[in-house]
């Protein structure tokens, strides 16, 4: 678990070292483990931990804006890290097709967290850096989208997998 974490600050690194400073990285990820199929579901313990391990992973990277859906789940993945950086969790409407746009204006150079759910993150995704990802499974929450969008030039996408 520990080289998972170095190896993916190294990657983070290097990808932010070969990018302008103009470049904005997203992280996206779906909500962690949820307990139940109701709106209102709460994380699980394994949730929990996923939650504070993507903390963990992004401890370094200099988050400066958290967005999560309005949903418990997406609410309580998103807490670790933004107590961490001393940050709110800004609400976002998943439906909102120009959200990806609203996202590049409003933090244009920065870095930014965005939690979601397996069928949003991957169409903010494929928004954001042009792909075409499917929806992730039911059982999937494992992914983590780097999107990296330069100032000029194509987006890039790195997808890795972390577990708690």
């Amino acid at each position: 678990m520990r080289f998972l974490s170095c190896f993916f600050l190294l990657v983070t690194s290097l990808a932010c070292a070969q990018q302008p400073e103009a470049s904005t990285t997203l992280f996206l990820v779906r909500h962690a483990e949820k307990a139940d199929q109701t709106d209102a579901s709460l994380l699980t313990d394994r949730g929990k931990a996923r939650a504070e391990k993507l903390a963990d992973m992004l401890r370094d990277a200099n988050v400066q804006a958290v967005y999560s859906t309005a949903y418990v789940r997406t609410r309580e993945t998103a807490r670790p890290l933004a107590e961490r950086r001393s940050l709110t969790v800004q609400t976002y409407n998943a439906k909102d097709a120009g959200f990806a746009e609203t996202l590049l204006k409003a933090h244009a150079g920065q870095r930014v967290l965005v939690v979601g759910h397996s069928n949003t993150i991957p169409k903010l995704v494929n928004a954001l850096a042009g792909t075409s990802l499917p929806n992730l499974t039911d059982t999937e929450y494992d992914a983590l989208f780097v999107v990296t969008v330069p100032k000029t030039g194509p987006p890039t996408v790195l997808t890795l997998r972390f577990n708690p």
